[in-house]
């Protein structure tokens, strides 16, 4: 590509739009237990559960979202490399359109559940842009073209909930306008799902007039006939290389999603951190993960190494999670958070570099479809074994099993320091 530059930024803006309207919806979900609970409690009492009701609606309604995205990112993945990146990533934001407006329209549980059902399914689109930036960068500038995808997933997270948080507030303002007024009447929490479908709509413009295809004509063709999904899982665990590069990942996902998932009920149990602060922590995590993901991986790789960045990043995690709950104060974990948030924006891009590169340029997208869904798998799993640690064996204990996984990690990533990381698919 010509202009590489421009395509790098063009993928920037993809995924920070479609990211901002992720994040705005995700601060909101845990309210929606207060607004269904006569629903969520009749499930609740069918499935013999002990489960809080905002709990279990947090649960499910995050699990679906990852189910789908483990299911659909190699999908989406594989058929952009038989199509185009260009006309998959268009087909995903107007799926997205039609998602955020189906939650915008929820007026019960149920369809609650199918938006985010659809959200899921048409927001596998990461691995689809990643494998963009691995058609346009070379090994050696890889590192940072994925770091680059992950700040754009870090500020849109930041920047997402507290737009959510500016279109709640303006809720009275809203209703006071006719035509929204009869929008929003049934959800209070119409408008930030109206302006998430808006903005993915720019967002499907953005990629319809700017965005240039990668996949040259005929190369679809050349495209090796693999089953998608599962059966793809199950090839890509026989070989050496990627079957230990998927594990960490899925390790890490695992570890650091379980603390996401508790990290508020143990900070509002342990220093009565309040909602508002709490999510000015997630900002704070956000940011420190786009400073090292958009601004030092690049460098960090090239004199590192991936290999070597994936090691400590994962050391700096097991340290942040092994600190959070000894934390005495804010302040005190505040600078907890640092090691955390840095060896999570360092292990990221880095182990998606890896993956990359053991395999064959025609299986970019599958490839890397494939990690997004161990990445989805690892998202299904943390927060229920999250939240069951916490209920079962107390508030810190959820962290003090995310840094002993993090050290079974560590163990597996040592042994990349001894291995010759070879293409794992030929084409």
């Amino acid at each position: 590509m010509k202009n590489k530059r421009t395509a790098y930024l063009i993928i920037f803006a993809i995924v920070f739009i479609d990211m901002v309207g992720f994040g705005i919806l995700i601060p909101l979900l845990p309210y929606y237990g207060k607004t269904f609970t006569s629903e969520i409690h009749e499930i609740a009492r069918f499935f013999g559960t002990n489960m809080t009701p905002e709990g279990l609606v947090i649960a499910v309604l995050f699990s679906v979202y990852s189910f789908m995205q483990f299911i659909f990112s190699p999908v989406w993945g594989r058929l952009s490399d038989r199509w185009g990146r260009k006309p998959i990533l268009l087909l995903n934001l107007f799926g997205s359109v039609f998602a955020y407006i189906l939650f915008g329209l929820a007026g019960s549980l149920w369809i609650l559940f199918l938006s985010r059902v659809f959200q899921g399914i048409f927001g596998a689109k990461i691995a689809t842009a990643q494998a963009y930036i691995a058609d346009i960068t070379t090994k050696e500038d890889r590192a940072k073209g994925m770091g680059m995808v992950g700040a754009a997933l870090g500020l849109g997270f930041i920047f997402g909930p507290a737009i959510a948080g500016i279109l709640i507030s303006l809720e009275k303002t809203a209703l006071s306008i006719p035509f929204l007024d009869m929008l929003l009447r049934h959800n209070i929490y119409a408008l930030p799902g109206y302006f998430a479908a808006l903005i993915s709509l720019i967002n499907f413009g953005l990629v319809y007039m700017i965005l240039p295809e990668t996949i040259k004509a005929g190369k679809s063709s050349q495209v090796a006939q693999r089953q998608l999904n599962l059966s793809g899982l199950k090839k890509a665990m026989r070989a050496p290389n990627l079957s230990l590069l998927l594990t960490i990942i899925f390790l890490v996902t695992i570890a650091f999603s379980a603390m996401e998932s508790t990290f508020a009920l143990w900070g509002n149990k342990a220093l009565g951190i309040t909602e508002k602060m709490n999510s000015y922590l997630f900002a704070y995590i956000g940011v420190l993960i786009a400073i090292v993901q958009g601004g030092l991986i690049g460098k960090l790789a090239q004199k590192f190494g991936e290999t070597k960045l994936v090691i400590a990043g994962i050391m700096s995690m097991a340290a942040g999670l092994l600190f959070i709950p000894l934390s005495p104060t804010i302040g005190v974990l505040m600078l907890v958070l640092i090691p955390l948030a840095l060896g999570n924006g360092l292990n990221t891009p880095s182990i998606n570099s890896l993956i990359s590169q053991v395999s064959s340029a025609s299986d970019y997208g599958g490839t890397l479809g494939i990690s997004r869904s161990v990445t989805s798998l690892g998202r299904i799993f943390g927060p229920l074994i999250g939240g069951f640690v916490f209920d079962e064996f107390g508030i810190q204990f959820p962290f003090i099993l995310g840094a002993i996984i993090m050290v079974v990690a560590f163990t597996m990533s040592w042994r990349l320091l001894h291995r010759r990381l070879e293409v794992a698919f030929q084409d």
